[in-house]
C-alpha cells in the first residue's frame, strides 16, 4: 500500500456483496460496486479488501481510496509516476519494481491511468493501478496478487473500477 498512501493519501468504503455501497462520509465518499467474495475493512485512510475465495485468500489484496485532489493530482502526474520503476517496499535501496505498462485508458466516460508493476508494493506480487481525477475527487484502485493468482483476481479489480462514476 506504500505507493499511493504517499501518492494520493486516500479513503473510502465498500461491502462484501456486489452492490452499490455509500461511503461513510460525504466529504470523502464514493459509491461503487464491491465484488462478491471480497471482505473490506477501513485501515487508516483506505479501504482494504481481501478475497474470501479459497483460491485467493492468501494471494490477493485490493485497496480503494479517494481524496480531494491538490495541485499534484493529474493524469499526467500519475502517468509519469507509474511509468517509472518504483523503489520496492524493502530496506534495500537498490531494489526497484519492474513496470509492465502505464497508459491512459477510457472506462465509460472517465479517463484513467492504468499501470502494472511487479514487486512495487509487496515482494513477489504484481500490482495493477487505476488512478483518475474526476468530479472534484482523486481516485485510486489497486490490486496486488501473487503472479499465479493475478489472472483470477483481475476481473474483480476491473468491476470495481468500472463501477466508479
Amino acid at each position: 500500500m506504500t505507493l499511493l498512501a504517499a501518492f494520493l493519501g486516500f479513503a473510502l468504503s465498500t461491502s462484501a456483496t456486489f452492490a452499490a455501497v455509500p461511503s461513510p462520509g460525504v466529504a470523502t465518499g464514493l459509491p461503487f460496486l464491491a465484488p462478491a467474495g471480497w471482505n473490506c475493512a477501513q485501515e487508516k485512510t483506505a479501504w482494504v479488501c481481501k478475497s474470501t475465495r479459497p483460491e485467493l485468500t492468501q494471494d490477493a489484496l485490493m485497496v480503494i481510496t479517494t481524496k480531494t485532489p491538490d495541485a499534484s493530482d493529474s493524469l499526467d502526474t500519475y502517468l509519469n509516476m507509474l511509468k517509472a520503476p518504483r523503489h520496492q517496499n524493502t530496506a534495500d535501496p537498490e531494489l526497484f519494481s519492474k513496470p509492465e505498462f502505464a497508459q491512459e485508458v477510457k472506462i465509460g466516460a472517465v479517463s484513467w491511468i492504468n499501470a502494472r508493476h511487479f514487486e512495487s508494493e509487496i515482494p513477489g506480487f504484481t500490482t495493477e493501478y487505476f488512478a483518475t481525477v474526476n468530479h472534484g475527487r482523486a481516485y485510486l484502485v489497486t490490486l496486488s496478487a501473487r503472479k499465479g493468482a493475478f489472472a483470477r483476481a483481475q476481473p474483480d479489480l476491473r468491476r470495481v473500477v468500472e463501477s466508479i462514476r
